[in-house]
């Protein structure tokens, strides 16, 4: 399996607004502290749909609402099945320091490799998770359903963006 994470990208992010119509909370952070500390504002999706194997861009807005913290992202795919979930990791960042206000990281996918699934399970409903982590514990997850239909052979997929 082939990924590659860009260099987080930091930016004052004029158009986070435009990329999502109202901030989310932090749905899954682990603490109060962490709630306030990293809130999801809005995620685009590039090359989203197409084959299954082939990459994809994410790029993430968030908001700090401290000085500064060192965050992780890491992305994985899951596929369930009936006995046992399959968990493909995808990529993970170095750590790296935002700052204060809005902020945002490019999370580049070059491909997927579902090769151990077997191809049965994988015409179904998968997940793809964005997990951020402090260099405490994690602050949030960012979840996004994948279609996955299987069209003359191939395997398609339609990632869904949480924020629409």
């Amino acid at each position: 399996m082939e990924s590659k994470s860009s260099s987080p990208t930091r930016s004052d992010a004029k158009d986070a607004d435009s990329k999502s119509s109202s901030p989310l909370p932090s749905p899954d952070a682990k603490s109060s502290s962490s709630e306030s500390l990293f809130t999801c504002v809005g995620l685009e999706i590039d090359n989203g749909s197409g084959p299954l194997s082939s990459g994809f861009d994410l790029d993430l807005s968030f908001r700090i609402s401290t000085t500064s913290v060192t965050l992780t992202f890491a992305l994985e795919y899951l596929v369930d099945g009936m006995l046992r979930r399959h968990v493909v990791p995808l990529l993970r960042t170095d750590p790296e320091e935002y700052v204060e206000g809005l902020n945002s990281v490019l999370l580049e996918v070059e491909n997927v490799n579902v090769s151990s699934i077997e191809p049965g399970k994988l015409a179904n409903a998968g997940l793809l998770s964005v997990r951020v982590y402090d260099d405490r514990e994690e602050v949030c997850i960012v979840n996004c359903v994948v279609m996955v239909e299987e069209r003359n052979g191939e395997f398609e997929r339609v990632i869904y963006n949480p924020f629409e």
